[in-house]
């Protein structure tokens, strides 16, 4: 009980954060978040991830980035640690007694992959260019691990890990529980149905453009210019014009502008009734698309000269993929775990001598089921997709800024930028609220036209 009520205290901190970031409130986000302790949580990873992406949007960057740090210390951590151990089963044991929530938040693909890109532009944005070329690496060689196909190629939402669909628990009525039974549920089919039709746009790669765009500007501020080669030729097979700007960049100020848009994919609890199970309904998981304002891109004016942002990467394209791909596991826990108490209820029924005693038993295990609530934790702060557009600084040294498209036609922001060396501009918005701007001037000076 001592777990649940923690685990709900900062539960209740975060949505809060979370709903002051949707609003565009980021500072207030900020004092929120850095309110919530971190100590003997089962969801430290989440929490920090939240820290450090909610820190980079009111611009703390420094504290954004130890937040990150900590949050891939910890998973390095947990991956480092054997399959089976006492503290893992004793996890699993109390999920399975309790819910979801008492779980370990175990970071999922998308989560590791934009934490190193979030890493990455901190660092651009510190003026720590060989930092962010560290990360842009880093991310790199992540995502190929990840992905032995390699970097950009999209994860399917049919791609499902068969391997366990062999195994089952079977129920003291002879009924058994089992991964293709649970893929056959009515609510399963309609959510998988809702997910491949889901409104995303771009390629659910893990926001690979995006994060060799990153890695690009980062190897030209370090000045790495072999590592920038390989970045390039890996960024021009997927959009060459941006390649070449980057390229046309090394000889001329240069402006890089990063738009971060909109609001990522959330955990919302629906009710099932998985099997026809008489005693209620369970809690389960279901992603919900944002349907708030959101600009289609975004516009740069540098001395008349007019540029549109182009969309590198989809996050909800790829957390779309990643939660389809494990619906099977992310349901199939908690229908077990209603599964197993139930038996447990009937087991000990059929064992007590006393009916006050056996009706007593098979209430506690069914209110067990009903209160159990679905693990709706997910990295909330991330945007919905990721944009970026180059342009040559203005000789003027303003660069004018405007959210176009839908509903964000008109909002304009203006930025002053050295004319003579490059800068990066980092845009932030999550729908109508304010927008966040902030820059950095990088680099040697240059003059314009020459190596």
């Amino acid at each position: 009980m001592a777990v649940l009520l923690a685990l709900s205290g900062c539960a209740t901190d975060l949505r809060d954060a979370n709903a002051l970031h949707a609003s565009g409130r980021f500072q207030e986000a900020w004092g929120r978040m850095d309110q919530i302790d971190l100590r003997n949580r089962h969801d430290a990873i989440w929490v920090l991830l939240e820290r450090g992406k909610i820190a980079q949007d009111a611009g703390r960057f420094e504290e954004s980035s130890r937040a990150l740090d900590r949050a891939w210390s910890i998973i390095q951590d947990v991956d480092d640690r054997a399959v089976v151990s006492a503290s893992a089963t004793t996890n699993d044991i109390l999920s399975i007694l309790t819910d979801e929530r008492a779980r370990d938040y175990l970071a999922s693909r998308p989560d590791r992959l934009f934490l190193h890109t979030t890493q990455a532009v901190n660092h651009l944005l510190l003026g720590e260019y060989e930092l962010a070329a560290v990360y842009s690496r880093r991310y790199i060689d992540l995502a190929a691990s990840l992905d032995p196909e390699g970097v950009g190629v999209s994860m399917r939402p049919e791609q499902y890990d068969r391997a366990a669909s062999t195994r089952d628990v079977r129920l003291s009525s002879g009924r058994a529980v089992s991964v293709s039974s649970i893929e056959s549920m009515p609510e399963y089919v309609r959510l998988s149905q809702r997910l491949r039709a889901a409104p995303v746009t771009g390629p659910a790669d893990d926001a690979a453009p995006y994060g060799l765009f990153v890695g690009a500007v980062a190897m030209l501020l370090a000045d790495r210019r072999a590592e920038l080669q390989d970045f390039l030729v890996r960024l021009e097979r997927l959009t060459p014009d941006l390649a070449d700007a980057v390229r046309s960049a090394e000889s001329q100020p240069t402006v890089f502008v990063l738009f971060e848009n909109g609001r990522a994919p959330r955990r919302e609890p629906v009710r099932s009734f998985p099997f026809g199970y008489a005693v209620g309904a369970i809690e389960l998981p279901a992603l919900v698309f944002d349907s708030g304002p959101r600009a289609s891109w975004l516009e740069a004016d540098a001395d008349g000269l007019v540029a549109r942002s182009v969309m590198l990467g989809s996050v909800e394209a790829a957390i779309a993929s990643d939660f389809s791909s494990r619906l099977w596991e992310i349901w199939g826990r908690p229908i077990l775990s209603a599964a197993i108490k139930i038996t447990a209820g009937e087991i000990g029924a059929h064992q007590a001598e006393d009916d006050w005693i056996s009706a007593t038993i098979r209430a506690v295990w069914i209110s067990a089921v009903l209160l159990a609530r679905a693990d709706t934790r997910t990295w909330r702060s991330l945007p919905a997709e990721h944009h970026a557009l180059v342009v040559p600084a203005p000789s003027s040294g303003m660069l004018n800024l405007r959210l176009a498209g839908r509903s964000g036609t008109g909002r304009t922001m203006e930025v002053a930028v050295p004319p003579d060396r490059w800068t990066v501009v980092w845009v932030r918005s999550t729908g109508s609220g304010p927008v966040a701007v902030y820059r950095q001037g990088a680099g040697r000076v240059l003059t314009r036209g020459t190596p």
